[in-house]
């Protein structure tokens, strides 16, 4: 009988280290989960740094947009204090026509960030207005077949290599 109440504390000892180990390796994913995505947002928001910079040329030569001002990245309220958040956000002139510049910048391009980006583009446009608006996407990868729903959407992809 004692051989099995001294089996019972040792199995219960055991499982609380158990427990406590489990409890300390979350811990130690939170943290992981927290690091990895400070360092996801860093190297986002190096992408849209560079696109802000290299655009206005890009947009000149093969597009005829002359930038006005400068490129932003900025929060745009789409009404009852809903925003927005654009990568990339410009104004420039083709043609005598304003036309409102519309970015988002994502390392590995999805589908669903196409879609989510084709979505918030006409809105964007009747909350800033402009004659015309010019939609892009850059990204450091883009698989073939997101290639393909970005130009079915209209959506013009600049590989992050063009912007250097």
């Amino acid at each position: 009988m004692d051989e099995l109440a001294d089996s019972l504390r040792e199995l219960a000892a055991a499982q609380k280290k158990t427990e406590a180990g489990l409890l300390s390796l979350v811990g130690v994913a939170k943290t992981l989960q927290v690091q990895m995505g400070g360092l996801s947002n860093a190297v986002g928001y190096r992408l849209e740094n560079e696109a802000i910079r290299a655009l206005p040329a890009i947009l000149k030569r093969e597009h005829g947009i002359e930038v006005e001002g400068r490129l932003e990245r900025r929060f745009v309220e789409c009404g009852a204090g809903r925003f927005v958040e654009v990568n990339i956000l410009g104004r420039g002139k083709r043609a005598g026509k304003v036309v409102l510049i519309l970015g988002e910048a994502k390392v590995q391009l999805s589908k669903d960030d196409v879609n989510r980006f084709a979505r918030s583009v006409a809105e964007l446009h009747a909350a800033l207005g402009g004659d015309e608006v010019f939609p892009f996407l850059v990204a450091d990868s883009t698989h073939p077949r997101v290639q393909e729903a970005a130009d079915r959407k209209g959506l013009r992809v600049v590989a992050s290599y063009e912007l250097g």
